[in-house]
């Protein structure tokens, strides 16, 4: 019915709210105004909005109204009202309570999210802050979103999610969309291969929130949950992703927990002093929502806070400025001492450069030394990727594959961002590159299984050319010469035009890809042939909105085979 999806289209995540009041007016009894307010805790205006678009189902009485009886039967089963009782118009503080209720009584989906927190292959990254919530918990948050709020057909965005909370959503609730963005590999890994067993709509996305928000986030989740680190720095910065990440509508929400010891109050006033920072409304806050398995200077709980954004809220999360040390403990802890590059290093990267004196050269990431730095074009590893993802930063003809750094380019990832050694190979349209990079993440890439998807995928646009070790105390320094697209076929060719297009979906350039490939080779297929056949493809729709550099380490190990498939699907 067109009144039943225009409420909801408009409702959004409140959308029950209304319904309930929809199936009060239905039961026969007269109503006023006020009697309305009272029994949903809706305002006058929105009240009296509503009261006017059901007014060809209404009946009135002096100043009361209800559903008209012969309306009642369809209006009745249309919202969905014989599940419907007085009781359902509870408070987020009354529904946490059930929630807590009904988590415990929940057994089997406890044990589920048990077993599969033991199953987990991966270590608990200190670096991260990475305490887990109970099992019981995250049982308890999914329990509470699903009575709080309407998730069928919503978007659900999960910063960071360590201890497999989405997991527990994804059980409850089967008509929504989850989107995972977490900078652990193997939390991305893990949530995947689960939620693919499971046939679960949860898409794992790679995102360090201190170089940027991934591309296909912005503006597209009706709700946003994050159990950030605990840290001032760490708060602004996790509350101001999930802020840009919200839909500009009323309905929006941003929940986070966060816990201090009840002998620092200072602590929790300066992370609360953070939403005023942000214009973050604090809708509700929910005492030791939260337990933890350790955490124990915070007596091992946290609270749950429910926050809606306001018309300034996106302008103060957009100006904010990132420190990449926002965490409590490890080398990104907030107390960390900045690590600076060793002279030698330097001095690798000043000779490397000097072969090149003729080519316009920049330098990408932080800690360079001034002197390079005043004669070298510079630029933070945030705007480099801000300029290598728009197609109006590209040069040239058509498709605009040439890239205003196509140059020499050398790139300081050490010691905060070597997760971003794979995506700049895949992102980078240098000719010359150049790599600064703990040697541990240099050997993960390119020490491991000979025929590793992931190193299929680089080698068909990077392929080395010096390699110099590192150590634990000291990083790499690698360089690489861009391959020759022409020289490219078959698999390779299509997996190299999905690289060049970074600026495009990955599933357009995906498409467009294939059609090139048997166009080199004088054959046809349509659009519609391409795109058929992506379809089937498990991994492209999970990242039907998303883009290259979004995808987890996995997932682009993954990519190598699908396109694969797809292409044999022609032959």
């Amino acid at each position: 019915m067109k009144l039943h999806d225009e409420l909801a289209q408009s409702w959004g995540i409140d959308f029950q709210r209304v319904r309930l009041l929809l199936c009060l007016l239905c039961n026969g009894d007269w109503y006023t105004t006020s009697d309305l307010i009272a029994a949903s805790s809706i305002s006058h205006w929105n009240i009296t909005h509503l009261l006017q678009q059901l007014d060809p189902w209404l009946e009135q009485e002096e100043q009361r109204v209800r559903i008209s009886p012969t309306h009642h039967a369809m209006i009745a089963a249309i919202f969905d009202c014989a599940h419907v009782s007085h009781a359902s118009f509870l408070a987020p503080y009354e529904i946490a309570a059930k929630a807590g209720e009904r988590a415990a009584q929940a057994e089997a989906l406890v044990a589920s999210i048990q077993q599969l927190v033991q199953q987990f292959p991966g270590q608990r990254n200190r670096h991260l802050d990475h305490v887990a919530a109970t099992p019981l918990t995250c049982v308890k948050r999914a329990l509470f979103l699903a009575g709080n709020y309407t998730l069928a057909g919503a978007s659900v965005l999960f910063l960071g999610d360590h201890d497999f909370t989405s997991l527990a959503l994804a059980q409850i609730i089967s008509d929504i969309t989850i989107t995972v963005a977490d900078v652990d590999e193997q939390v991305l890994r893990y949530i995947g291969a689960v939620s693919s067993r499971h046939g679960w709509n949860i898409r794992p996305v790679f995102a360090d929130f201190r170089v940027e928000l991934p591309r296909s986030l912005p503006e597209s989740c009706d709700l946003v949950f994050t159990d950030p680190p605990y840290t001032p720095e760490g708060i602004g910065l996790f509350l101001g992703c999930g802020i840009e990440s919200l839909k500009p509508a009323d309905y929006a929400r941003l929940l986070f927990c966060y816990g201090f010891s009840e002998r620092r109050p200072a602590l929790g006033f300066k992370v609360q002093s953070v939403l005023y920072d942000l214009r973050l409304v604090s809708e509700a806050i929910l005492p030791h929502f939260n337990r933890y398995s350790g955490a124990e200077a915070i007596a091992s709980s946290a609270a749950l806070y429910i926050c809606r954004p306001t018309r300034r809220s996106v302008p103060a999360a957009e100006a904010q400025k990132a420190d990449p040390r926002i965490y409590t403990h490890g080398k990104n802890a907030e107390e960390a001492q900045l690590e600076h590059l060793p002279d030698h290093i330097v001095g690798k990267v000043r000779t490397y450069l000097a072969g090149y004196a003729d080519e316009k050269a920049l330098l990408v990431g932080d800690d360079w030394p001034t002197d390079m730095s005043s004669r070298v074009e510079t630029t933070s590893l945030s705007g480099y990727l801000r300029t290598m993802y728009t197609q109006q930063g590209a040069q040239g003809k058509p498709p605009f594959t040439r890239s205003p750094h196509a140059g020499v380019v050398a790139v300081n990832l050490s010691p905060h961002y070597d997760p971003y050694l794979a995506r700049l190979l895949l992102t980078s349209a240098a000719d010359q590159l150049l790599m600064v990079v703990a040697e541990e993440a240099a050997r993960a890439l390119f020490d491991g299984l000979k025929d590793d998807p992931l190193k299929t995928l680089i080698a068909c646009k990077y392929r080395i050319a010096t390699r110099e070790q590192g150590s634990s105390s000291r990083p790499a320094v690698i360089t690489f010469n861009q391959v020759a697209a022409a020289d490219l076929e078959g698999v390779s060719f299509v997996l190299r035009y999905i690289i060049d297009r970074r600026y495009a979906k990955l599933v357009n350039a995906w498409r467009e890809g294939l059609i090139a490939c048997y166009a080199r080779r004088g054959q046809t297929i349509t659009k519609n042939q391409a795109r058929q056949a992506i379809e089937q493809s498990r991994l492209a729709a999970i990242h039907a909105a998303g883009y290259l550099s979004e995808l987890s380490l996995n997932d682009l190990r993954q990519l190598v085979s699908e396109v694969t498939a797809t292409l044999e699907q022609f032959a």
